[in-house]
């Protein structure tokens, strides 16, 4: 008679884990992070637009923290993939959310060289022409 060979208890469906993950669960786990950041990205700029720049980049340290611990929580405790999702998804944000203040906070000391280099004509370079070719051709030989 042959004999099975053993199961691993980490592939084994229990009730707090679930079953073991599909590829189709990590693919919309990953499009929700991208939306998420997206969304956040944007609801940042505006809220440190409105409100506080300094403030703002609290706010994204704080949801940091909270999904990082969410997410060792679930890794603990085996929760299923709902609690991955929204734990990557707070985490994910709270990256986002400082990204468009923290930008504005690093450039502010060069406003000046930003503005000048937004407004200035670019220099334009001399064109080749066809009569230019064999003439460049004859000196790379």
């Amino acid at each position: 008679m042959l004999k099975r060979a053993p199961v691993s208890p980490w592939s084994r469906p229990t009730p707090l884990r679930g079953g073991p993950r599909a590829p189709q669960q990590y693919s919309i786990a990953f499009g929700l992070n991208s939306l998420g950041f997206t969304v956040f990205g944007y609801v940042g700029g505006r809220l440190a637009e409105r409100w506080s720049e300094k403030g703002t980049l609290v706010v994204g340290l704080a949801m940091c923290a909270l999904g990082a611990g969410g997410l060792l929580a679930t890794a603990v405790l085996h929760l299923p993939l709902i609690a991955i999702i929204v734990s990557l998804l707070t985490m994910v944000s709270g990256v986002a959310v400082p990204s468009s203040p923290a930008t504005s906070l690093a450039l502010a000391a060069y406003a000046v060289t930003i503005r000048r280099a937004a407004t200035s004509t670019p220099q334009r370079s001399p064109r080749t022409t066809a009569q230019d070719l064999p003439d460049t051709a004859a000196r790379l030989t």
